[in-house]
C-alpha cells in the first residue's frame, strides 16, 4: 500500500444537506476517530475493496438509527474530477468479521477536498443498529491502487487507532486497517438517534382546552409507538371521554 500526504488543510463541505427530522428523538453528537487539519490520501484500493470505521454509540442510546455518513475524499494536489463509487454500507458487526451488510446504498458521488455527507433517510432500508459496535463502509468502483493523482479516502495521518478502522481487500477479506500500514484514522464519520428516547411514548397528552368534562376528567389524546418512521405503529388513543358521546 502506498500513501501520499494531502496539503495540511481542513476538508470541509457537505455533499448532501440533512433532510428534515421524521421524528421526535434529537440528533446525538457525531461518531467520528480522527482528529487534526493534517490529511493523508490512499490511492492503494481496486475495484470492489472496501474501506471505512467501528464504531460504538453509547450503550443506553441503543437502538439507534442511522441519518447520515460522511467520507473524506482527497487527491494529491486536489482539483479532480467527481467520482461515482461502487456504494456506501453499513454492517451490524466489527472487527475482525463485520457480517453480512444489512443497508447499502449505490451511487456515492464524491468530490475533491471535502467530507461528503451522505443523507441516508432519502434511501429506504434497514438502518436501526441494535447494538455495538457497527461498521460503516465505501466500497471502490474505481481502481486507484499506484495512481498517485487519483482522489481516495482519506485519513488523518497522525496515528491509526487498532480496532477502529478496516479494510476489505481482494483478495484477503476483512483486516484491521493499522494492521495493513495505514498511518492514521480514516475520515468517516456517522449522525445519529435514538429510536426510543421517549420510552415508547412519542407524544404528550393534548387537550384545547384544558378543562374537565362530565366525567369531570380532563379528556386527552395519547400518542403510543415508535418513533422510527418505518415501524409504522403509532397508536392516538383519546382518554377520559364521556361514554356515547361526540
Amino acid at each position: 500500500m502506498r500513501f501520499t500526504q494531502l496539503p495540511a488543510r481542513l476538508l470541509f463541505g457537505f455533499a448532501l444537506t440533512a433532510s428534515a427530522a421524521i421524528a421526535q428523538c434529537p440528533d446525538e453528537p457525531t461518531l467520528e476517530h480522527w482528529t487534526g487539519n493534517g490529511s493523508t490520501t490512499c490511492p492503494c484500493f481496486v475495484a470492489g475493496e472496501e474501506a471505512g470505521s467501528v464504531f460504538t454509540a453509547p450503550a443506553a442510546h441503543y437502538p439507534i438509527e442511522i441519518l447520515r455518513v460522511g467520507f473524506g475524499w482527497g487527491s494529491q494536489f486536489g482539483g479532480a474530477p467527481t467520482v461515482l463509487e461502487q456504494a456506501i454500507k453499513i454492517y451490524p458487526g466489527g472487527l475482525p468479521n463485520p457480517g453480512i451488510p444489512q443497508y447499502t446504498v449505490a451511487g456515492p458521488t464524491l468530490n475533491d477536498g471535502f467530507i461528503n455527507e451522505f443523507d441516508l433517510t432519502l434511501h429506504p432500508g434497514n438502518r436501526v443498529i441494535n447494538s455495538g459496535p457497527f461498521t460503516v463502509t465505501l466500497e471502490f468502483m474505481n481502481s486507484n491502487s499506484g495512481q498517485l493523482f487519483d482522489p481516495s479516502l482519506v485519513h488523518d495521518g497522525n496515528g491509526c487507532q487498532p480496532g477502529k478502522n478496516v479494510v476489505k481487500a481482494i483478495p484477503g477479506g476483512w483486516s484491521d486497517a493499522c494492521g495493513l500500514g495505514v498511518s492514521g484514522d480514516w475520515q468517516v464519520h456517522v449522525i445519529y438517534r435514538q429510536v426510543n428516547c421517549g420510552n415508547g411514548n412519542i407524544g404528550t397528552n393534548y387537550c384545547l382546552p384544558a378543562v374537565a368534562n362530565s366525567t369531570g376528567l380532563e379528556a386527552g389524546i395519547v400518542a403510543t409507538g415508535s418513533e422510527l418512521v418505518l415501524d409504522n405503529d403509532v397508536t392516538l388513543e383519546a382518554v377520559n371521554l364521556p361514554l356515547n358521546q361526540f
